[in-house]
């Protein structure tokens, strides 16, 4: 009989011992899936966000984009405000952002900060023309500092057209009086309306 109790005992404390071996293996396994080497790296995910910014025969959804990142706005905020991104990426960067809602209008509005100055206009243009009845969009459009260039005031003016254009009158008048013949007419137009 005692013989038989410490078969019995061996039997399942070797049955033990490989549930055990085989659910440590297992948990060892899933913590190897989920490590840092099986994790997209920075440049994985640079490369994959540029075949979606630069693709030309698709336009990536948002629902596409969060698929494949963890934080998509990040990314494309970065690429935005990137001197070494090219003139197309950081636009269809930054009009991407757009897709995002409101996390997607606080990336364009901390954008329009960018010191690349392209960014910041673009920036200004899509949060007129994706948010035209946000007041925090409307302070900053009608609050633009549109003497820094031409360009400048151009995306300005531009923006101006999607904002009501009862607010948008002592901007637009003030913008028809400059020097520069297409402002000037595109305001004139834009009050005209």
């Amino acid at each position: 009989m005692k013989f038989m109790k410490l078969i019995i005992t061996v039997i399942l404390l070797t049955v033990s011992n490989s549930a055990f071996s085989q659910t440590h293996a297992d948990s060892v396994a899933i913590k190897n899936t989920v490590s840092e080497d099986t994790l997209p790296s920075a440049e994985e995910d640079a490369r994959e966000l540029m075949k979606q910014i630069n693709a030309i025969d698709s336009v990536p959804t948002r629902e596409s984009m969060e698929a494949v990142f963890s934080n998509p706005i990040r990314l494309l905020e970065r690429e935005s405000c990137s001197q070494r991104a090219q003139g197309y990426t950081r636009r269809r960067a930054i009009s991407l952002l757009s897709m995002f809602g409101d996390e997607g209008r606080k990336s364009l509005m901390r954008l329009s900060q960018c010191k690349i100055s392209e960014t910041g206009e673009r920036a200004i243009y899509t949060l007129a023309r994706t948010f035209p009845n946000n007041e925090k969009v409307i302070k900053m459009v009608i609050n633009f500092d549109h003497l820094k260039s031409k360009t400048r005031a151009f995306w300005t003016v531009r923006a101006l057209r999607w904002i009501s254009p009862k607010i948008a009158r002592p901007k637009l008048i003030e913008l028809q009086r400059t020097q520069n013949v297409e402002i000037s007419k595109i305001a004139k137009r834009l009050l005209e309306k």
